[in-house]
């Protein structure tokens, strides 16, 4: 009882602080200054699925509002477009986002790709070409079944038709391996073959053009200098992580850092303080759960493992 009053007591604490961080002025503050400066803050977001609230989906309603939030704050961009201003040198006066989506679950084509037409968003979808089209679930989401960390392993993928589809209307689409393999302990000829055989998929199924990579997992030891070689020897323009920060002028594009907004676990102001740069630095570690909190209930292990 006392343990359950102490959460209760630290959960209201955390919201507490969200919403002083987004509303006490401060934000506001730093926007106006960077926007004086001509350096304004480039951010790159990432979702999973958008359906059944879990700690990697967001119900269709929060997404929504997420997409509405950006569209009114932010400038909203493919990853191609904030890649092309970086190198151009070209920091922007008003904050840009940009909207990524790990995995290739079809729900990114019936639920997200409507909301974010709606809204006037484009996305960039990360798929893992060996899972598109097929029924095959993913080994993450198995884990998380047999650990009850989620209800079900056998999401439905998108297909190639699909992804045809979103990338006409504007969708970007890059990759996310074959297989869903870690760059960081695999081979380096699994590495390599990973790499260019789901470029080449991409390249047959949705035709030429840059495409992007996403590391799977994209932690610290997931992204390694031979993989980054291996990606740019390959041909891919830009690669992501899911390391948590802004994009800073000097990126090296082939390690740019992200922040994780679909979690369904984090509350409405969590969310929006992660997108606004709450996701990095000394106060989130502080407000991350130590040992003795449910790490169900805020889904980290499963999220970070992604």
């Amino acid at each position: 009882m006392v343990r359950e009053m102490a959460m209760g007591v630290k959960k209201a604490l955390k919201q507490c602080i969200f919403f002083l961080y987004l509303h006490s002025g401060l934000l506001q503050v730093r926007n106006v200054w960077q926007r004086v400066r001509g350096q304004s803050r480039m951010v790159i977001l990432y979702y999973h699925r958008v359906g059944p609230c879990d700690v990697l989906s967001q119900p269709v309603v929060r997404f929504r509002a997420d997409m509405e939030y950006l569209a009114r704050h932010y400038e909203c961009l493919t990853l191609r477009e904030l890649t092309r201003r970086v190198q151009a040198g070209q920091r922007p006066k008003r904050p840009v986002a940009v909207v990524t989506f790990d995995d290739g679950y079809r729900d990114n084509f019936t639920n997200a790709f409507a909301e974010l037409k709606a809204v006037g968003v484009p996305g960039t979808f990360f798929v893992t070409t060996g899972f598109i089209g097929t029924d095959r679930p993913f080994p993450h989401d198995q884990r998380a079944v047999a650990a009850g960390r989620a209800e079900r392993a056998d999401w439905p993928k998108m297909t190639w038709d699909d992804l045809r589809q979103m990338q006409a209307a504007g969708m970007e689409i890059g990759s996310h391996t074959v297989n869903h393999a870690d760059m960081g302990s695999a081979d380096a000829a699994i590495v390599e073959g990973e790499i260019r055989q789901s470029l080449a998929v991409l390249r047959r199924e949705l035709g030429g053009g840059d495409r992007a990579f996403c590391y799977p997992w994209g932690g610290r030891k997931n992204v390694t200098s031979a993989a980054a070689q291996a990606i740019r020897d390959a041909g891919y323009y830009a690669a992501v992580t899911t390391r948590p920060g802004v994009v800073p002028d000097t990126a090296d594009l082939l390690d740019l850092p992200r922040v994780d907004a679909g979690n369904g676990n984090m509350t409405r102001l969590a969310t929006l303080a992660h997108i606004e740069g709450f996701g990095a630095g000394w106060m989130a570690r502080h407000l991350r759960p130590s040992s003795g909190e449910s790490r169900k209930s805020i889904g980290l292990d499963y999220a970070q493992a992604t």
